[in-house]
């Protein structure tokens, strides 16, 4: 399982590089994070949470990770099931 905390209000990319697990190839993927929910109220974090689910597929054997990022007004997270381990995880800011 994975996890990171980022700045929502910073980054501007999130670059995932691993091994697949079943095949073993390289997989580097970039995705953008989403916005926060600026319509839910700003004073209670939860309202502000914006989670997006990304499929991110190993291009030699079809291998799926799915992997959720979301964001708020006060923060930004990482999650993972999927992902090895040994994910390297960087963001790239504004």
């Amino acid at each position: 399982m994975i996890t990171k905390e980022f700045d929502p209000h910073s980054t501007r990319k999130i670059i995932f590089e691993f091994n697949c697990s079943k095949c073993r190839k390289s997989i580097k993927e970039t995705v953008v994070p989403p916005k926060p929910n600026l319509e839910g109220d700003k004073d209670t974090h939860s309202d502000t949470v914006n989670p997006e689910l990304y499929e991110i597929e190993c291009r030699n054997c079809k291998n799926i990770y799915k992997v959720t990022v979301s964001t708020s007004i006060i923060a930004g997270s990482i999650y993972s099931e999927d992902l090895p381990d040994d994910t390297v995880i960087n963001t790239e800011d504004f």
